[in-house]
């Protein structure tokens, strides 16, 4: 489905080049707008979880109990490979538990909550097929498998970010690249919300990334990182499926 396979030697020389590489409509455009469009159902079947562990004090890395915890007020919902736990982070404290009371009677797996046919779970499948598999590969010249990604959607509401992070986690066979399929329709550059790569070496600049609809970006892992926070006055949801392609499959969940 990915329709950027005409273009697989430009966008695998720039990645291989530079680290990173952004593609624009990578989807075609019935099936981008359908897959934004059923979004809404997340909402309305109460499948968002609220990840609100994080405060502006994880932006000062001397404050930092847990790296792991630099999100704040960032809706999750699990797509491929991933189940409930991993990611609310193991066992929850009673605090935590009444945050995810409206999704966790659901399952372990939301995701199976939504229709066979639902456009989130064809997703799920398409990040997972042997073509996806067989494009990043050629992109990022080494073989990656199929079954070998994970992923989760997001909503960033105003004043969600991410602090720095590189996603230098090794589990299910390490993480080799990361990717982030944006479905924010219409984003104001003054909304903030945007990618931002840090400078790895003096002299370097930080490169920006605006939320596009339809755009697929994916850099290689680990890379310093973070989301600028959404504006306060920011009226709308900044939507994105958010993972990695990693070196091993995964096992089939249960």
């Amino acid at each position: 489905m990915w329709r950027f396979g005409k273009q697989l030697e430009i966008i695998g020389n720039e990645f291989r080049a530079n680290g990173r590489v952004l593609i624009s409509n990578a989807l075609p455009d019935l099936a981008a707008s359908r897959l934004r469009s059923s979004i809404d159902d997340l909402t309305e079947r109460k499948l968002w979880y609220q990840a609100i562990h994080g405060d502006g004090r994880f932006l000062d890395s001397d404050n930092i109990k847990n790296p792991a915890h630099f999100s704040y007020r960032m809706d999750k919902f699990p797509v491929a490979n991933i189940q409930l736990p991993q990611l609310l982070g193991g066992a929850l404290g009673d605090s935590r538990r009444k945050s995810y009371q409206g999704v966790l009677p659901i399952g372990k797996v939301p995701e199976r909550e939504l229709p066979e046919d639902h456009p989130i779970r064809d997703f799920g499948r398409l990040i997972n097929s042997r073509d996806t598999a067989s494009l990043m590969s050629c992109i990022a010249g080494f073989p990656l498998p199929s079954n070998g990604a994970n992923c989760f959607l997001s909503r960033f509401m105003a004043g969600d970010y991410l602090a720095s992070h590189d996603d230098g986690l090794t589990e299910g066979g390490g993480r080799r690249i990361a990717f982030v399929y944006s479905l924010t329709k219409h984003w104001l550059p003054h909304w903030g919300g945007h990618t931002v790569f840090l400078p790895q070496r003096e002299g370097s600049l930080a490169e920006t990334v605006l939320p596009t609809f339809n755009s697929l970006l994916l850099f290689s892992v680990p890379v310093p990182h973070l989301v600028t926070a959404v504006a306060g006055n920011c009226f709308q949801a900044r939507y994105s499926f958010t993972g990695w392609f990693h070196a091993n499959e995964f096992t089939i969940f249960d």
